[in-house]
């Protein structure tokens, strides 16, 4: 993979990077099926006062329970 991906930085000519290029693009998507761009912690403080238990965590933040939550 490191040899290709010095040949095509190492052309200007594009009929000789597009099949370095298709090359280098299969050997990601056979290798690696998924590549993360992003990432995120999901940070919560709960008061003493509030059940932990009612306390619900949406990973894609759409909805932040408030409704469900109860006093302890």
């Amino acid at each position: 993979m490191l040899d290709l991906t010095r040949a095509y930085l190492g052309s200007f000519a594009e009929a000789e990077r597009a099949p370095l290029r298709r090359r280098i693009a299969a050997i990601l998507q056979s290798e690696l099926p998924v590549i993360p761009v992003s990432w995120f912690e999901h940070n919560v403080a709960v008061s003493p006062r509030v059940a932990l238990s009612s306390v619900v965590l949406d990973p894609f933040e759409q909805d932040y329970g408030a409704a469900g939550l109860r006093w302890a």
